[in-house]
């Protein structure tokens, strides 16, 4: 990555500016309020990529197993797999796409050898899809949680 961002865990003080982020993008990630946020602030897979000039760049938000959470996307991994880390919304500002953010979310998580990593991706989301795949992600079915929206499952080892 080319050291135009500090990588850190998410804060509270985070929270309004991911909020809007994530609902910008809401079409690929679906929409969440602030209290959902609040609720993963301590999760150790929540991260946020801060610019230089201080804006939120992008977060990820990354859950094991264990956590709380009613996604059915979520559940369809937990149903088959353990352990795992599933990456619920990774979400970049499109001004600062393509500088390998995405890509350094990922290793980090990685990193954190909580078992594979697991996502799914909407069907439509061609740049995503075409990201996953680069990545090394492996489509392992589609599920559909909310017709018409249909997500490819993906899993890397």
């Amino acid at each position: 990555m080319n050291g135009t961002f500090d990588i850190r865990h998410a804060r509270d003080s985070d929270l309004d500016a991911i909020t809007a982020m994530s609902n910008k993008e809401s079409q690929w990630v679906g929409t969440a309020d602030r209290p959902f946020f609040e609720k993963y602030i301590s999760l150790p897979e929540f991260l946020v990529a801060k610019a230089t000039n201080g804006a939120i760049a992008g977060f990820v938000l990354g859950m094991t197993p264990e956590v709380d959470y009613d996604s059915l996307n979520f559940i369809w991994f937990r149903d088959r797999f353990n352990p795992f880390l599933y990456i619920d919304r990774v979400v970049v500002a499109p001004e600062y796409r393509r500088q390998g953010l995405a890509t350094e979310f990922y290793n980090r998580l990685k990193q954190a050898e909580k078992g594979p990593l697991v996502c799914e991706v909407c069907v439509k989301n061609d740049e995503s899809i075409a990201f996953h795949e680069r990545f090394g992600f492996t489509n392992i079915g589609q599920f559909s949680s909310k017709p018409p929206k249909v997500c490819t499952m993906y899993k890397l080892v």
